[in-house]
């Protein structure tokens, strides 16, 4: 099958990229013939078998970029006649849309107060409104029951347009340190005393994920807070501070999970962290906001612990309260069941969920 791929930049960065990137090399693995159009790509998703189609006009960035992109990917579709077109950005006409980072006219209501009224935001709930408004595509894709509903709701597309299909989790290198020498050894390497606690966060955008709703409540608890990702601008105290680190962005993602003891994550709004499903199929137990689609993958008491309100920093600070004293063998049978519930998401059910 001709398979037309269109989002605004084909890049090896970034949760909702990395995952492009793993679905077109695994529909190259079925043997489709498959051409991405973009406005951007690199060096390493140019070499994942597929045909690389950049569009001129440089990268997308600003309100006109993303109405231009519309336009001009879907002149290009159906000039290379494909069999079928699937989507996963801002576009507004093609065959399967997949809505990945969730619904946005709920996420923008996360924003802060001067986001939320820039052009380009504006724009994106335009072209969202017209993607499910518009009678441009037939189909559509969703990682969490949250996010189906979301769209129902706030623009009236009949459930049956709608699929959820659980994001594939790389279980074999997100696997579990099955001897502990991963563990010790970064434990030993940032200087953490032996025994104790270290919760991890990881993300991009501070705000939203929770990172200071996290600080303030384990500012009172004796552990470490581990940060990953691009560094926070509310870094004040953190570097005259043993309990919090900064790791910076990194590349082992699979051994910083291994070496921690809980990964929280406060989020406002999430469609389905790919954060959350790699930490579980290490084996780490999280305490995950129900804001965050893949909260439904976790069973509350067992296979880690739900965060009903992020922003209640007394909540917030006694489920961190219940994990930190829980028995190492409770906490290591979450964390087990937390990987057995990763297992299932395979890219072979993952694409027999698209249907091809």
């Amino acid at each position: 099958m001709k398979i037309g791929i269109v989002y605004h930049q084909f890049i090896s960065q970034g949760g909702l990229e990395k995952y492009l990137v793993g679905f077109v090399r695994a529909l190259v693995g079925k043997g489709h013939d498959v051409e991405v159009v973009t406005s951007r790509a690199d060096e390493a998703t140019r070499a994942c078998g597929a045909g690389v189609l950049v569009l001129p006009g440089g990268r997308v960035k600003t309100a006109s970029d993303f109405e231009a992109f519309d336009q001009a990917s879907w002149d290009e579709v159906r000039r290379l006649g494909m069999d079928t077109v699937f989507g996963f950005g801002r576009t507004t006409r093609q065959d399967v849309h997949r809505a990945g980072g969730g619904c946005h006219k709920v996420y923008s209501r996360s924003l802060s107060g001067r986001r939320k009224f820039t052009r380009k935001n504006k724009v994106e709930l335009g072209l969202e409104e017209a993607l499910y408004s518009g009678g441009g595509t037939e189909r559509f894709i969703v990682n969490a029951a949250k996010v189906k509903a979301e769209i129902e709701a706030e623009y009236g597309v009949a459930s049956d347009k709608i699929e959820v299909v659980r994001t594939p989790v790389d279980t074999v290198n997100f696997a579990p340190d099955a001897d502990g020498a991963v563990r010790e050894r970064l434990r030993q390497f940032m200087g953490t005393a032996p025994g104790r606690k270290v919760l991890l966060y990881v993300g991009r955008e501070h705000r939203r994920k929770g990172l200071q709703s996290l600080l303030d409540a384990a500012a009172k608890l004796d552990a470490e807070v581990w940060i990953a990702g691009p560094k926070p601008k509310l870094l004040t105290y953190l570097t005259s501070s043993g309990t919090v680190r900064y790791l910076g962005e990194r590349s082992d993602m699979a051994d910083i999970y291994r070496a921690a003891d809980w990964f929280v994550h406060p989020t406002l709004y999430d469609a389905c962290a790919n954060t959350v499903l790699q930490s579980m199929a290490v084996g780490l137990p999280g305490i995950i906001s129900v804001n965050d689609g893949a909260s439904e993958l976790v069973e509350d008491g067992k296979s880690g612990i739900l965060l009903h309100d992020p922003e209640d920093k007394k909540l917030l600070t006694a489920k961190l309260e219940e994990a930190l004293g829980m028995e190492a063998s409770d906490r290591d049978a979450m964390g087990l069941a937390a990987r057995e519930a990763m297992m299932p998401l395979t890219w072979k059910r993952h694409l027999k969920g698209w249907g091809v």
